[in-house]
């Protein structure tokens, strides 16, 4: 990269995956310089000393700072229910946005946020970066670019974590990098498990198939039993605009410890000439077949893989300071943000109702 930019990173002591943005903003040349809102304490104190140089103004009042700096690129992780108003201020700063999913408790609250960023032509990108995973943008290609599935006609898919979290802060702790249980709280979160995780998923159907959820059939459930006023399980029927049918169950099943094996993914999409699968969780290979005749030779295709879901992040970073720079397309974009957020919302609207609820169209506003 030939220039960096000016960046600021805005974080509170409940955010989450802060080290790894910080440790992104560090290593990539892409960031020039980073000004950053961040309480005082140990977690300020470790972003600076890793982000040495680069540092420009450190604060505590991200509307200030960014108002003050009027950065390229603003990075923000905080809790959903205090995401919005930072978006905005970093939208009124001339910034584009990269922030951590779900970035507000609501897709209403949302889609204001949308709808400005499009206006003033700045990326709102949410955290996606299961879908900069190489197996996932292969699975793309091999779908949309190449068709060798033909027309889709259905998706089965499931992210499953660890019910340990739930019930251990030094376990949540290690695997988000805040022990608070924001996560588990609907006033904070906005949901559960498929707010939080299962939301990749919701994204990487769309990557992967090229088409837009119509219409959700769900239930939820508090399957472990803890006290806690949101899901961790939900199983999910989506109908899509080509008539596709998908099903994806996102919870918090395994009693894992080990920080190493705390999830399971499996992802499998079925079309008229063949199928694909991949695990987009732990980078196993990519396996498709199609009995198209352009593939007669070689029906069969497995693709093998070095990388993990870490890898994703990399790729995300890497996108958004180059989009932010005008020198590429944002990995994610605003439409992708907020139709992911309308999917999830939708799901607990059908699951409150007992009824299939539809969602918007891309592009279709709701609100006045």
């Amino acid at each position: 990269m030939a220039q960096g930019i000016h960046v600021v990173l805005v974080v509170n002591d409940e955010a989450a995956h802060w080290q790894g943005y910080r440790d992104r903003l560090a290593a990539n040349d892409g960031a020039a310089s980073v000004s950053v809102a961040v309480p005082a304490g140990e977690r300020r104190d470790s972003i600076l000393a890793v982000l040495g140089d680069k540092v420009r103004i450190v604060a505590e009042d991200p509307a200030e700072l960014l108002a003050a700096e009027s950065p390229q690129l603003a990075v923000i992780t905080v809790p959903p229910l205090d995401s919005p108003p930072i978006i905005d201020a970093a939208l009124d700063a001339g910034a584009h946005v990269l922030t951590e999913k779900p970035a507000s408790v609501s897709d209403t609250v949302l889609e204001p946020l949308a709808r400005k960023a499009l206006a003033c032509d700045r990326h709102l990108m949410l955290a996606f970066a299961g879908s900069q995973q190489p197996a996932v943008r292969d699975a793309a290609r091999i779908i949309r670019d190449e068709g060798r599935l033909g027309t889709l006609y259905g998706v089965t898919a499931h992210y499953i974590a660890d019910q340990a979290r739930i019930r251990d802060v030094e376990q949540l702790q290690r695997r988000t990098g805040s022990s608070n249980t924001w996560f588990f709280e609907k006033r904070v979160g906005g949901g559960g498990h498929l707010s939080w995780l299962g939301i990749h998923f919701v994204d990487m159907l769309h990557v992967v198939t090229g088409h837009d959820v119509v219409e959700v059939s769900a239930m939820t459930n508090v399957a472990g039993g803890q006290p806690i006023d949101v899901e961790d399980s939900a199983v999910l029927t989506l109908r899509y605009d080509n008539g596709m049918l998908a099903s994806l169950t996102s919870a918090y099943y395994l009693d894992q410890h080990d920080v190493a094996d705390d999830k399971q993914a499996l992802f499998k999409v079925w079309g008229e000439n063949g199928w694909l699968q991949i695990d987009p969780h732990e980078g196993t290979p990519l396996t498709c077949y199609s009995n198209l005749p352009a593939y007669a030779d070689q029906p069969r295709e497995r693709i093998d893989y070095d990388s993990d879901f870490i890898t994703g992040y990399d790729t995300l970073m890497h996108e958004a300071l180059l989009a932010a720079a005008g020198r590429g397309d944002p990995p994610t974009s605003t439409l992708d943000a907020l139709q992911a957020l309308r999917v999830v919302h939708a799901a607990y609207r059908s699951a409150a109702s007992g009824r299939a609820e539809p969602v918007p169209a891309r592009g279709e506003w709701t609100l006045p």
